[in-house]
């Protein structure tokens, strides 16, 4: 069964944003993972430019107590998807570490590390990877 993948494009820079549709693309986990890591790849990319926004507290306080948990981490982005308020963050980890483990056992190692700053929000959503 084929199907449509749905490629969206931001640029943080001059807030556009653009939708590539990629037809002939099979339907389930490898289309899902890939439109995951292309918006992952712009998004850093956008994030990285002169022109992005200024790293919040609340991100910087997350992202140094997953740092220091995952060491071994080749990507850790977290980003205040509330509009700056600490209501929502979304975090993007890659690590060693999650190596042989299910999904749900890497989100539950996330969501360990930063439990005391989990109360004080509405809401995360954790994307993990392996290298």
């Amino acid at each position: 069964m084929s199907s449509k993948l749905l490629l969206t494009v931001w640029n943080g820079a001059s807030n556009w944003c653009r939708s590539l549709v990629l037809p002939g693309h099979r339907t389930g986990l490898f289309a899902q993972r890939l439109n995951a890591i292309i918006e992952k790849k712009f998004r850093l990319f956008a994030n990285n430019s002169n022109n992005s926004k200024k790293i919040t507290k609340g991100e910087k306080t997350i992202r140094d107590v997953l740092a220091k948990k995952f060491p071994q981490a080749s990507l850790l982005t977290v980003e205040d998807i509330s509009g700056g308020c600490g209501a929502m963050y979304e975090i993007h980890l890659t690590s060693e570490e999650f190596r042989g483990k299910r999904t749900v056992m890497q989100h539950r190692l996330v969501q360990e590390a930063i439990k005391e700053q989990i109360q004080e929000m509405h809401g995360v959503r954790i994307f993990t990877n392996v290298p």
